[in-house]
């Protein structure tokens, strides 16, 4: 099989299905005369997408912005997080015992990809 059949062999189902989707879509919204609020046919979102009542790239950068931003607050707390539970081999914390106790490995039989990270921080008695 060639590169090209090959990709056809292995992407053509899922394109194939999601046109079947969007076609059923627009039939059912068109058979069943359902209300645009309720649920706007794909074409009717096509041609709002592509009108200028809203500008896309002022709301492009906004949701940009509350990405990376949202981003750099995760990683400041984690890092805090991190250095504040480093190198903790007890389970004094109340909250710590409630987790290990609600977690669903028996008694710190944790999979291997956790035995060396952040799992190991409370003790094997919770």
């Amino acid at each position: 099989m060639t590169g090209t059949g090959r990709v056809l062999h292995c992407y053509l189902p899922a394109a194939a299905l999601f046109v079947a989707l969007i076609v059923a879509w627009q039939l059912a919204v068109t058979v069943f005369r359902l209300r645009e609020y309720l649920l706007p046919a794909p074409l009717s979102v096509v041609r709002a997408m592509m009108g200028d009542e809203i500008p896309w790239i002022r709301h492009l950068w906004i949701t940009s912005i509350e990405i990376v931003g949202a981003f750099l607050v995760a990683g400041v707390v984690g890092v805090a997080l991190g250095s504040r539970w480093r190198g903790r081999r007890s389970c004094r914390e109340p909250w710590c015992r409630s987790w290990c106790s609600s977690t669903p490995f028996p008694r710190w039989q944790w999979p291997r990809s956790f035995s060396s990270s952040w799992a190991t921080a409370c003790c094997p008695t919770c």
